[in-house]
């Protein structure tokens, strides 16, 4: 799903947004295939496995509820209208979703490369440590 975003993103004009979807999902995968080749299943019994699925489907089935309850409501144009009528006079720049990432949220941009970078860093030694048996 996150490569097929990366792909929609960088054919609609938004090659940043494309470049930042495309690297949080390679680190995403590479973490995620470095932890599950770590996990060992326990070799005990079985103990509690209908109470697990219990509270998995109900946490799922309260999940979707609350997506569907958010989905549901009237969407409120005023953010929108504030980017695109501000974007070329207080930023300066015709591409209203670069203007939205570099100049209105900058920081949370910074914010969210740092994540990136941090989740690298932290599954380099998840990557280095890892032995061929």
């Amino acid at each position: 799903v996150g490569f097929g975003s990366a792909i929609v993103f960088l054919f609609r004009g938004a090659p940043d947004l494309a470049f930042t979807q495309l690297a949080v999902e390679t680190v995403f995968v590479v973490v995620a295939a470095v932890a599950l080749s770590r996990y060992r299943p326990l070799r005990s019994a079985q103990t509690g496995v209908p109470l697990r699925i219990v509270v998995a489907t109900a946490f799922g089935l309260l999940l979707t509820t609350l997506m569907i309850a958010i989905a549901s409501r009237p969407l409120d144009p005023t953010l929108a209208s504030y980017f695109l009528e501000n974007s070329v006079p207080k930023a300066h720049g015709h591409n209203v979703v670069n203007v939205i990432i570099v100049d209105f949220r900058g920081l949370d941009t910074l914010g969210e490369i740092s994540v990136v970078m941090l989740t690298a860093l932290a599954a380099w030694p998840l990557i280095k440590g890892r032995r061929p048996q």
